[in-house]
């Protein structure tokens, strides 16, 4: 158990369950049928919590495909019209949010703090959008986007997570699809490398969509419940509990996946979930 968060890190998400084997029906067994009932117990709940876990990672699938098709589509449109402004071109270096970045232009419309072309894309598509300068620190920087901060201002000046799979595809002139930590949420996202005339990366184009659609699978843990005390949980890439069954308090479920000592033994099971790339 311990350091089990950090031997999982690297998945969009862990489905785990724990539970407690009730001992009351059991007390007044002999020992020898005492440990048959908690043996046939055990069984019962682990084939409940393989199909289960099996059942959650169908839905995820699910969810994982339909983002897949949202992305790319957004992705088609937000190039799609970018390019039918113009041709991706930048200029002298200006001042902008905190940063000195190139000015990045479609043909003759400056892109930097203009966000009517993120602005359509978000009304026709839904998707939020960014559009990312190549700064000559090597850092993508945002000069428009539809995507909030906390206080609801746009997130431009942020760069894009040098130590990112995003980044790394881009610097090496590839896509990116998948999902991505921005700002504290989980998104499912598409990168793109902006060209310019000399087949130059000099920005990115960015899409994506907030990972709302994982609430749903709160239905799917619900009455899975096989003991007294039980929970089925599924943790997000950022060690965060989306959905969960039962009344355990996240601080709870967290400490005992870090192995943090508790007064109760728990049985846990985790299992890892790794979408694949969004085609």
């Amino acid at each position: 158990m311990k350091n089990i968060l950090d031997k999982l890190k690297g998945s969009i998400a862990k489905i785990i369950v724990m539970y407690l084997i009730a001992a009351v029906a059991i007390l007044a067994l002999t020992l020898n049928q005492s440990n048959r009932a908690y043996r046939e117990k055990t069984a019962q709940a682990e084939k409940v919590v393989q199909e289960t876990q099996d059942m959650i990672i169908d839905q995820m699938d699910t969810i994982n495909e339909l983002y897949s098709q949202l992305v790319k589509s957004s992705m088609n449109v937000l190039i799609r019209t970018g390019l039918s402004i113009g041709t991706p071109n930048v200029k002298d270096e200006i001042s902008f949010s905190g940063k000195t970045v190139p000015q990045l232009f479609l043909g003759d419309q400056l892109v930097i703090g203009n966000y009517e072309l993120v602005d359509k894309i978000a009304n026709e598509t839904g998707a939020t959008a960014t559009v990312f300068v190549k700064a000559k620190s090597g850092e993508f920087v945002r000069i428009s986007t539809n995507v909030k901060q906390e206080d609801g201002s746009r997130a431009i000046g942020t760069v894009l997570d040098p130590n990112g799979q995003a980044f790394e595809h881009i610097v090496n002139r590839k896509p990116y699809y998948g999902a991505v930590d921005i700002l504290g949420k989980q998104y499912f996202t598409g990168y793109e490398p902006i060209y310019d005339s000399h087949n130059e990366v000099i920005g990115v184009w960015y899409v994506g969509f907030a990972a709302e659609q994982m609430h749903v699978l709160s239905k799917a843990i619900e009455g899975k419940k096989q003991f007294e005390n039980d929970c089925y949980a599924i943790i997000d890439m950022n060690e965060r509990i989306v959905v969960k069954s039962g009344d355990m308090k996240d601080e709870e479920i967290l400490s005992l996946l870090k192995g943090e000592k508790n007064e109760k033994e728990w049985d846990i099971i985790v299992r890892n979930y790794e979408p694949g790339d969004i085609r």
